[in-house]
């Protein structure tokens, strides 16, 4: 057969005798071989050779011209091999930078739960007369047993004690005759000690709330609502089941969260406030009434982080505060991805004091190391679960409160990420900000987000004229569900990869194969030459 002397360009030739077998290719072209090839293409013994072969042979286009043709078309072929290779990973590179920075994107998921399916919010009544007048001469009264100071001096001291919320440095003078006077009263200074003095002054959660009704139900207020720690102190919450320090002291009222009961202001929570104008003796806003909460029963309420919705509700007035619920959800199939790629943490991928992880928890965190660091005391009125520190350090006192005044801005600004850490050093020494590396966004979450309408209300009950009301509910049936999914699959990028190989060079799946051979085959050559 004439075959013997003919090759088919882009496909290997296997010889056997006078046979030859061949694959279809559409783009099938015969030249004459002379003996010396052909022999060539059967037993390749050297390096080059092997090379050689695979070059004349191979379906990747271009690769065979660098053997034949002129110089000067080996030239132009070596050189555009070359050149589209750099292109290639020059793309290539170019779209993992761009895959790395920003590979995951957010939908809107029409899949909407309903309201009922989710988490009512906390909710923390916060009195702006942070301590008692009434309570305070109690106080004032009591250390008279302790202190030879005449009973106005020891109430106006007493009044100092409200520094423990704002850190207010007036009158700091003051302070340690204060201290010493309370560390023989109390018989030492001790983080229960501290937080039952606060609890002592402020106005109790049974006289702040005169009504509390709760999808229709009335309740006693001591039923629903507790005193607990927040980011701006002692509160009287609803819906908080989270385990801190200041939990242990009193009772526990829940230990699941409550969920919506339905829509309108009757499946809600409606409240009426007493603020009693006469008792004020320290507030903690030039305003008077209460401030409003709202934040997710799986956090500690932290407003620097944005985790918690504010509204100031003064005397006299009828607030109605309609809650949107926006649902943050993540593919279960990028657990598989490594957490820097996804910039988010599951909440049951990393256990912290207080549970399973979420963000707003993971900066309170960061906080109280912050303060240890910078003003060596373990801080009282952030709330925690775990005091281990408290045997090596002592707790936050009235004496330290210039400390903590310092570097107050820096304790309520956050930096998240590692990799800009260098670019916020000047800002992180010199303007006040902590470096939070280990704390990223959420990859489940439910935000919660309000709409508030304020009107003028008149308590029947003329014993209370100064009350406020307050109704948190939801208008809404079903939540805004947004879903992060993966930009680009791996298949997807497979795709992308071998279009740009195709388009510089050619080459296709069938040539990796090929390519597998040929360093086989090399191998063997190697071994021959070197045997």
């Amino acid at each position: 057969m004439f075959c013997s002397n003919y090759r088919l360009l882009g496909a290997y030739q296997h010889h056997l005798g006078h046979v030859c077998m061949f694959s279809v290719s559409p783009v099938i072209q015969w030249t004459l071989m002379s003996s010396e090839h052909a022999m060539k293409a059967k037993t390749p013994s050297t390096i080059r050779e092997t090379w050689a072969q695979f070059c004349r042979n191979t379906y990747a286009p271009a690769f065979g011209f660098i053997f034949d043709g002129s110089p000067i078309g080996k030239i132009f072929w070596i050189t555009y091999i070359l050149v589209g290779m750099g292109c290639v990973v020059y793309v290539t590179m170019d779209i993992l930078a761009g895959w790395n920075g920003d590979a995951f994107y957010m939908t809107l998921d029409a899949s909407s739960l309903e309201i009922t399916d989710l988490e009512f919010p906390a909710i923390a009544v916060c009195d702006i007369n942070r301590i008692s007048k009434q309570r305070a001469i109690q106080l004032a009264e009591n250390l008279t047993e302790v202190s030879s100071l005449p009973f106005s001096e020891l109430l106006d001291l007493t009044q100092l004690i409200g520094n423990m919320y704002d850190r207010n440095i007036n009158q700091m003078n003051k302070f340690e005759r204060l201290q010493t006077i309370l560390n023989v009263y109390d018989n030492g200074t001790t983080e229960e000690t501290i937080i039952r003095r606060l609890a002592d002054l402020m106005t109790p959660c049974e006289e702040l709330l005169q009504t509390c009704i709760w999808n229709s139900e009335p309740y006693d207020c001591a039923d629903l609502f507790e005193t607990r720690l927040t980011d701006t102190g002692l509160c009287c919450t609803f819906n908080y089941p989270l385990e801190t320090a200041e939990r242990k002291i009193g009772a526990k009222l829940v230990d699941t969260p409550r969920q919506f009961m339905g829509i309108g202001v009757a499946s809600g929570l409606s409240l009426i406030v007493n603020n009693n104008l006469t008792d004020y003796f320290y507030t903690s806003m030039a305003t008077r009434g209460v401030l409003l909460k709202i934040f997710s029963p799986n956090n500690v309420p932290d407003t620097a982080s944005g985790a918690v919705k504010q509204v100031v509700v003064q005397e006299q007035a009828d607030v109605f505060v309609d809650v949107e619920v926006n649902l943050l959800l993540t593919e279960d199939s990028l657990k598989s991805n490594q957490q820097k790629e996804r910039r988010c943490l599951f909440a049951d991928s990393v256990s912290t004091e207080f549970g399973n992880y979420t963000m707003s928890n993971c900066l309170v965190l960061c906080r109280v190391q912050g303060i240890l660091d910078y003003c060596r005391c373990a801080p009282v009125l952030v709330p925690t679960n775990s005091k281990s520190y408290l045997s090596s350090v002592s707790v936050c006192n009235l004496l330290d409160i210039p400390c903590l005044q310092e570097h107050e801005a820096r304790f309520h600004t956050y930096h998240f990420y590692k990799n800009q850490e260098m670019q916020f050093q000047k800002l992180i020494q010199n303007e006040e900000a902590l470096l939070c590396p280990a704390c990223v966004d959420n990859c489940i979450e439910a935000t919660y987000g309000i709409d508030t309408n304020y009107f003028e209300f008149f308590n029947p009950d003329s014993r209370y004229p100064n009350s406020s009301k307050i109704h948190v509910f939801t208008n809404r049936p079903y939540t805004n569900s947004y879903r992060k999914i993966q930009m680009v699959t791996w298949y997807e990028a497979l795709s992308t990869f071998g279009g740009y190989v195709s388009i510089f060079l050619g080459f296709s799946i069938m040539n990796v194969i090929e390519f597998a051979l040929f360093l086989i085959k090399l191998g063997f050559a190697v071994f021959r030459r070197f045997r």
